[in-house]
């Protein structure tokens, strides 16, 4: 049995590596000696002599307060006085930057050899709270001397401050008492309180006061980080003034609140290694102290931040200095995170003796869950050659590639959607008005003559089509200059607009490209395969037409793809493209029923080719960052046999490809959870060994990998990207997520715009969404059903906020507003202010979640009332699945649907229904309804309602229903207009 002892993980002692770095404290963590130095004195007063003409003029006090220059007198008499010491100081020290720190030191020491350390205690806070400036002015030059108190520290010397808190700190027991009197006499204003309360942070009473004085200034105030004791201070002292790592030395304000606070400071921690301007080395040294806490949240904290620069390396060796607690957490964050996971792999093959002995120190329910956890982590046999998808059982072949020429493009036509022809006629700028009693013969007329009254756009579009088309060359220029109304021109006449289409779209690919997507012709086809190869808006607008045309563009692209010229690769590259998303099957099929049987065998001779065989691309060469050794195992589908290391090698090398090969066979033929995670790991050994350009596969190959989780860690990643400056690993993320194309990544797609302050960004998330629109054959509302925000809320209960003890609900009212319910069932607009029993992470965490979500809330709610509206106002209709998923099942828009009437068609029956508070529906009567599978779903009109809008009415005064816009209060038709017969 193996007895090998684990380390203590839940003792915090100071390292002995930050005792230099500390601000002793009389109770706390002995620091290294220090000793006045003995000549000091003789040093002053050196500096005295040298400056007498300064200290003459200070003594008759022209530009002075009178009470300070008394002082200052006393001083000089012999009478020791702090404020006249620190005066004297002032005007001394404060000629010369660089001299400052020895000079203000010297007089410190002085002070103590001379005086004592109470009296040189009393005058450092005084000199630390004085401005002094000395100049000559008026006519004849005369110098002079001013010195005063300031409402914040400025005269003050960090070095000499130091000094004297860790002299006073190692004091003997007779002198502290007496210094931490004499200090109470000189705490008469804001900025001399926050210095004595640095200095003898012993009196805690002292250091709360301080702490919530709001006359306090900046600066003075950040030296309270220093006595800081308590959750109290810290969250008292936090709210009101921050924390500015410019004002303090994090070097030293860390470990020293660390040292008084313990574990309980890692809010600030979070918050200052959260910042994002730290320089390289701060922010190491920040991760470093969070790495000695011996606690949950610490290392939860690094662990939500593993995406971070640095962080991973350093949670590995927590991992190891606190084994339990990484096995323990790491188990519950693998199911869900593949950085965990791979994180729990890494902890369990680094040690496997201080793994299993960590393990049995874990409860039984704990332990069971990392069992689970370790147990989909193992490593399973290895397939035999005969179960590797065929793809992956050997390298690529000699060059090889079938040739077929003579094939001819199949005759061109103009592909429709359903109802897309008339849209595109009916998608005519204001700009472009029809002509008013339009004599067509005349007009054209004009334009032979060169006087045309109407543009030529006016005639191509709105002229009878046996006249309106130019007839000829220079009308066709013109056509081709003057006409940016491209949609409705297609629409209009069809194959005899494809000339001047596809010269505006080479020339404007953005903006005239779409134009080009109803057509199936070869032309067309090979522009698209061209832009493909090019990137950029030419690849997106090449990307939506193979989309919208799938299979059907094989017979188009295999003349060129299967001959010699130069447009064999881009119409290869255009097929390999729709293997991405069509079984190779698919794609023979549709060239078979064009070209035949001949040509339909030697395109699936070409598209099974490995693309490196057919010359389309080269061998890629990867960086020596990947380690295939380290990369966890592709499981197949049964989860029993895992790819050999030689295929595993050779999947890497397929998707290093321009467009992965054999992607389709091997997502049919791999556990699709291990096959993400090994997508996953291939992208953390990018980062880690410095995100080469070239090698972006490891980025985009996320698309073929991916699943769900990956959405969901890939869009964590892209603002942070952003924020530090990586925008095109930011851009290529977002062209992943669409490629992905789930609804998932539709909404954070749609994210972007509101929160992305890069309009590449912003522009790169909208391209993606009509890509996934278009793929899917997307309406606009279609596409916006898809995207609503949950703000977080679930369909039958509302949004947690957990301040640790204590936790309060948030869900919106009977109008929409937000509502928060403590657990004793009271209501508030607003969650508290964290308090000093809330837990310090979750409680200021869970505040500022219920901010974003009253601003979210606000924006969503607008947003989906003027689509609820408009649908009625439309008459637009959901299939009864679409209504359960995207309506019924959606948390927000269920809540909205709750206070309206709709109506079911299904045939001839038509019913008008509501969803109950429990989301069942029910009749104008109350009687259960039950939606049938064939039903299409809508926003009732009033109309469509006719007699049975004042039952309705009735039945929502009763529940106490609001409505979000008019519906029943909508005026009916007028008397004599047709209503529609609605059954109750």
């Amino acid at each position: 049995m193996n007895n090998r002892p684990l380390p203590d993980e839940h003792t915090f002692e100071i390292p002995a590596s930050w005792r230099s770095q500390l601000h002793p404290r009389r109770d706390g963590t002995p620091a290294p000696p220090i000793h006045p130095d003995p000549q000091a004195a003789g040093t002053v007063r050196a500096l005295i002599e040298e400056h007498a003409e300064l200290i003459d003029l200070l003594v008759t006090g022209g530009d002075c307060d009178p009470e300070l220059v008394a002082a200052v007198g006393r001083h000089l008499d012999g009478d020791p006085d702090p404020l006249g010491a620190a005066a004297i100081a002032a005007v001394i020290t404060q000629r010369s930057v660089m001299r400052k720190t020895e000079e203000s030191q010297a007089f410190f020491d002085s002070w103590v050899v001379t005086h004592g350390l109470g009296f040189a205690a009393c005058a450092v806070v005084e000199l630390s709270g004085l401005y002094a400036v000395h100049w000559r002015g008026g006519w004849d030059e005369k110098p002079h001397v001013l010195v005063e108190p300031k409402g914040d520290i400025h005269q003050h010397c960090p070095v000499t401050l130091r000094r004297a808190r860790s002299l006073l700190a190692s004091a003997a027991d007779g002198v502290y008492p007496e210094a931490e009197a004499a200090l109470a006499g000189h705490r008469r204003s804001a900025t001399q309180r926050g210095l004595v309360s640095y200095l003898v942070p012993t009196r805690q009473d002292w250091v709360e006061e301080c702490c919530a004085d709001r006359s306090m200034g900046p600066n003075v105030s950040h030296l309270l980080y220093y006595s800081l004791r308590t959750r109290k201070q810290y969250l008292t002292l936090h709210n009101r003034v921050g924390f500015d790592a410019g004002r303090v030395s994090i070097y030293s304000v860390l470990p020293t609140l660390l040292e008084g606070m313990g574990p309980a400071a890692l809010p600030l921690l979070l918050d200052v290694l959260d910042r994002g301007d730290l320089g390289e080395e701060k922010h190491q040294y920040v991760l470093g102290l969070i790495a000695e806490l011996p606690t949950d949240e610490a290392f939860k904290g690094l662990l939500g931040r593993l995406d971070r620069r640095g962080v991973r390396p350093v949670l590995q060796a927590m991992a190891r200095r606190f084994p339990v607690r990484a096995l323990r957490l790491l188990a519950e964050a693998a199911p869900v995170s593949f950085d965990a996971a791979l994180l729990l792999a890494d902890h369990l093959s680094a040690d496997a003796e201080l793994a299993a002995a960590a393990l049995r120190r874990l409860p039984p329910g704990t332990r069971t869950a990392a069992e689970s956890a370790m147990a989909s982590l193992a490593r399973v046999p290895e397939a035999p050659a005969e179960a590797v998808p065929a793809v992956l059982a050997g390298p690529a072949g000699p060059r090889s590639r079938p040739v077929l020429e003579g094939l001819q493009a199949p005759a061109p036509r103009v592909a429709w959607g359903a109802g897309e022809r008339r849209q595109w006629l009916e998608d005519v700028p204001d700009l472009l008005p029809v002509p008013p009693d339009a004599d067509w013969k005349a007009l054209i007329g004009e334009f032979r003559s060169g006087t045309p009254s109407i543009s030529i756009a006016q005639l191509v579009v709105y002229g009878p089509e046996e006249l309106a088309w130019p007839p000829d060359e220079e009308r066709d220029r013109r056509a081709r200059e003057e006409v940016p109304w491209l949609k409705p021109l297609v629409a209009r006449h069809g194959l005899r607009a494809l000339p001047v289409a596809v010269e505006m779209a080479e020339a404007d690919p953005a903006h005239c490209g779409t134009a080009l997507l109803p057509f199936w012709h070869a032309d067309v086809a090979l522009m698209a395969a061209g832009w493909l190869t090019r990137g950029g808006d030419r690849a997106d607008t090449a990307r939506r037409w193979l989309d919208r045309h799938g299979p059907a563009a094989a017979p188009l692209l295999a003349p060129a793809a299967l001959g010699k010229t130069a447009e064999r690769r881009p119409a290869e590259w255009a097929l390999r493209y729709l293997l991405l998303r069509h079984d190779l099957e698919e794609i023979v099929r549709a060239a078979q029923a064009v070209h035949g049987r001949r040509a339909a065998d030697a395109l699936e001779a070409l598209l099974s080719a490995h693309p490196v065989e057919t010359g389309l691309c080269p061998t890629p060469k990867i960086g020596d960052w990947l380690d295939p050794a380290s990369l966890p195992q592709v499981l197949l589908r049964d989860r029993r046999l895992a790819l050999p290391a030689a295929a595993a090698e050779r999947l890497v090398a397929l998707l290093a490809l321009p467009f992965p090969h054999g992607v389709r066979e091997i997502r049919r033929a791999c556990d699709p959870r291990s096959l993400a995670r090994f997508g996953w790991a291939l992208l953390r050994q990018w980062r880690e060994g410095g995100a080469p350009a070239q090698d972006d596969w490891a980025l985009t190959q996320l698309a073929w990998t991916g699943s769900e989780e990956t959405v969901e860690q890939l869009a964590a990643l892209i603002p942070l990207w952003a924020e530090e400056g990586r925008h095109k690993d930011a851009a290529k993320a977002l062209g992943v997520l669409a490629d992905i194309g789930s609804d998932a990544a539709l909404k954070h797609l749609h994210d972007v715009p509101r929160k992305a302050t890069s309009k590449k960004l912003r522009q790169e998330a909208q391209r993606g969404m009509r890509r996934i629109a278009g793929r899917r054959g997307l309406s606009a509302e279609q596409l916006a059903d898809r995207t609503v925000p949950d703000l977080g809320l679930a369909v039958d209960g509302g949004l947690v906020l957990d301040y640790g003890p204590r936790r309060f609900t948030v869900d919106l009212d009977e109008r929409f507003k937000p509502v928060v319910t403590d657990q004793k069932g009271r209501t508030r607009k607003t969650p508290p202010s964290p308090g000093a029993k809330d837990d310090l992470l979750l409680a200021p965490a869970a505040h500022q979640r219920f901010t974003a979500f009253r601003k979210e809330a606000r924006a969503a709610v607008a947003d989906q009332i003027r689509r609820l509206e408009t649908a009625m106002a439309s008459g637009r209709r959901w299939t009864a699945d679409q209504f359960g998923d995207f309506i019924l099942g959606h948390p927000l828009m269920c809540r909205l649907a709750r206070s309206l009437v709709w109506v079911s068609e299904d045939g001839d029956a038509v019913t008008a229904f509501r969803i109950t508070e429990d989301r069942t529906l029910a009749d104008v009567e109350g009687e259960k309804f039950t939606l049938s599978p064939s039903a299409r779903v809508g926003v009732a009109s009033p109309e469509l309602l006719g007699d049975a809008v004042a039952a309705w009415s009735q039945t929502f005064a009763a529940h106490g229903i609001h409505q979000p816009f008019p519906q029943l209060a909508r005026p009916l038709p007028a008397p004599g207009e047709p209503k529609a017969a609605l059954g109750g």
